[in-house]
């Protein structure tokens, strides 16, 4: 048989839930021998392919030859407690896989490198050398000897410690969770909170789980407030489900956080070092698949700080419109998008993403002379093996250049990975059935003073796409999510009504939806309208008394009234639980000034600016002491 029809009958014929499996278990056999080869850059590896290569012996053996291959470059995964369902440390494990393992690799569809390497340089590309693949195809050809077993390596032992060294925090899942044995495509989100009092700057991160075999990928966030919590709180088991990317985690300014299997820790360079926000709730979401049988998992994350403050914050570009919507059987939809860049850059990463029913995807730089860059091309996507991907070396856009993208998506009977039969209309969404389009770039300005105007160009591109997209799911799929979101953007917009007509639209969809019921307040409070806010702010803590938003907003709502002797208890109250928020230790530093206690009122002051050294109204209260002494 073929390789393409192979690859046709196993694709047609498997089941959607095991198919991923197996390629995981396919892949990941060659996935990690380039990471352990090469220095990550690709030169040595090109430095290698420019030399003449060694002859393949006429008649390879598993002792002499393909054990060593195996040995170095796939017994990372494919050995107990790893990512792989099945080992590769025996001659017998490598003999009973040799054909799929040989044809895979001829095809190239393995290892699963979805960009197209000859047309942008990455560093870790994975594939294998000409030489590899005709040496592993003659030993298959031969039916797999197996040589002289005292000239076979022994089998290689694997450090269980921390790769990246000792952490300076591990953050843990204090519960098992069970994944249940049937299913397909499990999103769970785990949220642990960070046991810091002050905020560190980190250059590494390592995760580990207790069964990597039945992750596909995993995504690290964080959030501040208490939005995640209160929704693990609410599920009965560790964790919640509500899709991919959904809630109020979010990445860490100027980067972003994952893990896919074969992927391998490394230190960031220091002056890239990203901010772990003190107290905060880490959100560890989980691409979780079936086995058939319960497979308890536990999840881990190791922080490496940096010694130094990063001097060179990222910017992080999102493109792609937020508007998907697909008629059954059309098969030449495509999503493109556009961004110039205001100020001379340097590319560093790309992050392309999108769910089941698309095929293609490209980018492009515009140079201000005409000269046009590659900066991706995916000529065959798939959403089982996505990943983000590291130039290998910077690429450096003129202010004016444009960056384009096109992504392709066919929605017919003709695309195999289509999660329908017959098709049906697929609209942008956050589950999987669902549609997203987007592409992620992570750069810096050459001169780092510009930060600031690439970030009000990239949040002018996407104050465009995000008002759009709040507005198509109120149309296209009405939720208590898409009508707060909606109003939250028309907030800032400073629509006041229509936004407050959101706000209201959730809360008639769930009367008990405390983060809507707060949001409206707070719209209310812009405005000065503070009965009718305290109003809404003691109706959301009488259905969540522990709710730190609507406490903070009752707290300053209070001060702003002069009601210095009710707003004390409160902001002390919430101090306990999110001690990380500065406006919670202004707002006493000011209460406390008001009713003449100014130890206190000094203290809060000065824990308000060991938080943020620039916090400009702890500052003025402490020159209002020192006066007032």
């Amino acid at each position: 048989m073929g390789t393409s029809s192979y690859l046709d009958q196993t694709r047609a014929t498997m089941p959607r839930k095991v198919l991923p499996l197996i390629m995981i278990a396919v892949t990941t056999v060659l996935a990690a021998w380039y990471l352990l080869r090469d220095d990550g850059t690709g030169k040595n590896r090109k430095a290698a392919e420019s030399r003449p290569a060694a002859p393949i012996p006429a008649h390879p053996t598993f002792a002499r030859h393909v054990a060593p291959l195996i040995y170095k470059e796939c017994a990372v995964c494919h050995r107990p407690g790893q990512v792989a369902p099945f080992e590769l440390l025996s001659y017998e494990d490598v003999k009973d896989r040799g054909r799929q393992i040989v044809e895979v690799t001829q095809s190239r569809y393995m290892p699963p490198f979805l960009p197209d390497a000859t047309k942008t340089a990455f560093r870790n590309e994975r594939h294998l050398s000409d030489r590899e693949q005709k040496l592993l195809k003659r030993w298959v050809d031969q039916d797999c000897p197996q040589g002289d077993l005292t000239k076979m390596p022994p089998v290689p032992v694997f450090n269980s410690d921390w790769q990246l060294g000792t952490p300076d925090l591990v953050v843990a899942m204090d519960e098992e969770y069970t994944l249940p044995p049937e299913g397909d495509n499990v999103f769970r989100h785990f949220v642990i909170r960070v046991p810091t009092k002050v905020r560190r700057y980190c250059k590494g991160f390592e995760f580990r789980t207790s069964n990597p075999r039945i992750v596909h990928h995993a995504r690290f966030m964080f959030d501040e407030t208490e939005n995640s919590r209160i929704l693990d709180e609410a599920d009965p088991e560790p964790g919640y489900s509500i899709g991919m990317g959904t809630g109020s985690g979010r990445d860490p300014e100027g980067h972003w956080l994952g893990w896919t299997p074969g992927k391998q820790p490394t230190f960031r360079e220091e002056k890239y070092a990203w901010p772990l926000p003190p107290g905060s709730d880490l959100i560890i979401e989980l691409h979780m698949l079936p086995t058939g049988k319960p497979e308890p998992i536990t999840c881990e994350l190791a922080f490496y700080y940096s010694e130094t403050r990063p001097t060179d914050l990222p910017n992080i570009v999102r493109m792609g419109p937020t508007t998907i919507d697909i008629a059954p059987n059309q098969t030449d939809y495509e999503h493109v998008d556009r961004f110039e860049v205001p100020v001379d850059v340097d590319l560093l990463n790309v992050y392309p993403h999108a769910h089941l029913i698309a095929e293609k995807m490209e980018a492009h730089a515009t140079l201000p002379n005409g000269e046009r860059l590659c900066l991706i091309d995916i000529p065959q996507w798939d959403f089982n093996w996505q990943d983000e991907y590291q130039y290998a070396e910077p690429i450096r856009l003129p202010a004016g250049s444009v960056i384009d993208m096109k992504y392709s998506f066919n929605n017919s009977t003709s695309n195999i990975r289509n999660p329908f039969s017959p098709p049906q209309r697929i609209l942008q969404g956050k589950q999987t059935n669902d549609e997203m389009g987007d592409l992620w770039f992570q750069m810096v300005p050459v001169n780092r003073a510009n930060r600031r105007l690439v970030q009000n160009a990239v949040n002018k591109h996407q104050a465009m796409w995000i008002y759009r997209e709040a507005k198509f799911l109120c149309e296209t799929r009405p939720s208590v999510e898409s009508y707060n979101m909606y109003g939250m953007i028309l907030d800032t917009l400073g629509k006041r009504q229509f936004a407050r007509e959101q706000y209201a639209a959730a809360v008639q969809l769930q009367p008990d939806c405390v983060p809507a019921i707060n949001n409206l307040a707070t719209s209310y409070m812009k405005t000065r309208e503070f009965d009718e806010a305290e109003r809404l702010l003691r109706k959301a803590l009488a259905i969540r008394p522990t709710y730190p938003a609507a406490q903070i907003n009752l707290g300053k709502l209070l001060v702003e009234q002069r009601r210095y002797a009710e707003a004390l208890p409160v902001l002390r109250e919430v101090s306990q639980r999110v001690p990380q928020k500065i406006v919670i230790w202004v707002g006493l530093a000011k209460t406390y000034l008001e009713l003449k206690q100014l130890k206190p009122a000094q203290d809060c002051a000065r824990y308000a600016l060991k938080l943020d050294p620039l916090c400009q109204p702890a500052i003025e209260i402490l020159s209002k002491i020192r006066r007032a002494k």
